[in-house]
């Protein structure tokens, strides 16, 4: 309706009654339709400037696009068709260079200040998450313009990225201040139901066509991205083998003799590769023990395992058997593994250790000069008599009366060492401090590896 004197056809409509308007002055203006500032006369249409203005407020809404397809095309509109098209709805960003100059200085960008030619990036690392895990929030960004211009912009994506604004057919209006903005909420529109990388890109296109502006602005303002990242990885995978899933291992230690040193065996446990690049870490969050656990022993302990443990190494350990009492053992370790901490984080299969060995109690005795008393002067003895075989006696180190003379009657000596016959036959072992020192030594000459990839 009227407003102070001027036909104005409404917010909704204005963009569209303009680019009609602009149309009509290309198109027909060897008829003498023109456009003009002010108010128009005759055949002269205006105000030039209020359209331009209203151009950038009122974009082309599918409406306006379809009813200008329809207008060309014989197949939708075969009573009426013009075969013409607008190209001020088509490529709206054709006004400015059409009907105002060559010179357009509006400059797009997002993040921080636009380098020399324009362009900005923007870049988002969402991190890591595990498979299952929800995909990370969008983010809210905001697209900036420098420069006193109107300006038409596209906003396309690539990968997997999404924008809540899409297409060629966005501006940004003329105003006084020099500076714009207006908000886009961006994101990866992915599934983490697979691992791998999820990535894309949100690309913004400064669609003005004039070149005299300068450097960086209008046709020279470059692309701005912003890019996106996610990694997502498959579930860690533990196993006491290297080449394949075994969640469970025995070690057996034998038979060995009360006394003795004690025995230790080096066990690995593994993190299996799922998909190269792309599997968790491994934690071990708690063991349960049960059974002989004072006498079959294990470095391993969640301190100790060093987690998480990266996919495709190993964690070496160590299980011991204290020979300091006699009789027959048996220990089970529990181990409850997890993924690293990262969303999408699960408890994963336990592995069994099962351990296992016999203490042989030395009865004998070592008093081989039978002074009395056991000290160095029987070991002389037996080590005189070492490596005897068959018919030795008590006089040649054969402690245990079997003949022979070995480490066993060694072992005897040892276990004897400072006592008295009648008080070694008594006499009850102590346990074998020294285990835990051998213990500590074996995990101090022991590195976590790297294991072959699957």
């Amino acid at each position: 309706g009227s407003n102070v004197g001027y036909y104005y056809p409404g917010d909704a409509d204005k963009g569209d009654i303009a680019r009609q308007v602009f149309y009509s002055d290309t198109r027909w203006s060897s008829l003498g339709l023109s456009l003009v500032e002010g108010f128009p006369v005759g055949n002269q249409m205006g105000d030039l400037s209020s359209l331009i203005t209203w151009h950038y407020l009122d974009t082309p809404d599918e409406f306006e696009q379809r009813r200008n397809h329809t207008i060309y095309s014989q197949a939708d509109n075969p009573s009426y068709y013009t075969n013409n098209r607008s190209a001020y709805v088509d490529h709206p960003e054709f006004v400015w260079s059409v009907y105002v100059d060559q010179e357009n200085d509006s400059q797009l960008y997002v993040g921080g200040a636009p380098g020399g030619d324009g362009s900005s990036t923007l870049d988002f690392d969402l991190g890591t998450v595990i498979v299952g895990a929800a995909v990370p929030a969008d983010q809210n960004v905001t697209l900036h313009k420098n420069g006193f211009d109107g300006t038409y912009y596209d906003i396309s994506t690539t990968g997997e990225a999404t924008s809540s604004v899409t297409g060629r057919f966005n501006a940004f209006a003329i105003n006084g201040s020099g500076t714009d903005s207006t908000a886009l909420t961006v994101g990866l529109g992915t599934t983490t139901g697979v691992a791998g990388q999820k990535s894309g890109s949100v690309l913004i296109d400064n669609l003005d066509v004039t070149t005299s502006g300068g450097a960086g602005l209008g046709a020279n303002d470059a692309d701005d991205a912003i890019n996106f990242s996610l990694d997502v990885l498959n579930h860690a995978e533990a196993s006491f083998s290297g080449v394949g899933s075994q969640d469970s291992l025995t070690l057996d230690f034998g038979t060995i003799a009360q006394g003795s040193s004690s025995p230790i065996i080096e066990f690995d446990i593994f993190n299996l590769i799922d998909t190269v690049g792309f599997t968790a870490g491994l934690d071990l969050d708690s063991m349960l023990a049960t059974g002989d656990t004072g006498t079959l022993i294990t470095t391993l302990t969640p301190v100790t395992f060093g987690s998480p443990l990266a996919a495709g190494s190993s964690d070496t350990s160590f299980a011991v058997l204290d020979s300091s009492a006699a009789g027959v053992f048996s220990a089970t370790y529990t181990l409850n593994f997890s993924d690293e901490n990262l969303p999408g984080a699960m408890a994963l299969a336990d592995l069994t250790l099962n351990l296992m060995g016999t203490v042989e109690e030395i009865l004998g005795d070592a008093d081989f000069n039978e002074d009395g008393s056991i000290d160095g002067s029987d070991f002389l003895i037996w080590q005189a008599g070492n490596g005897i075989t068959s018919g030795a006696t008590l006089g040649q180190g054969d402690a245990n009366a079997d003949g022979a003379v070995n480490d066993t009657d060694r072992v005897v000596w040892e276990l004897q060492y400072g006592q008295s016959p009648l008080a070694a036959a008594q006499a009850v072992p102590e346990p074998a401090t020294a285990v835990l020192l051998l213990l500590g030594l074996a995990v101090a000459g022991t590195r976590r590896r790297a294991c072959c990839e699957l």
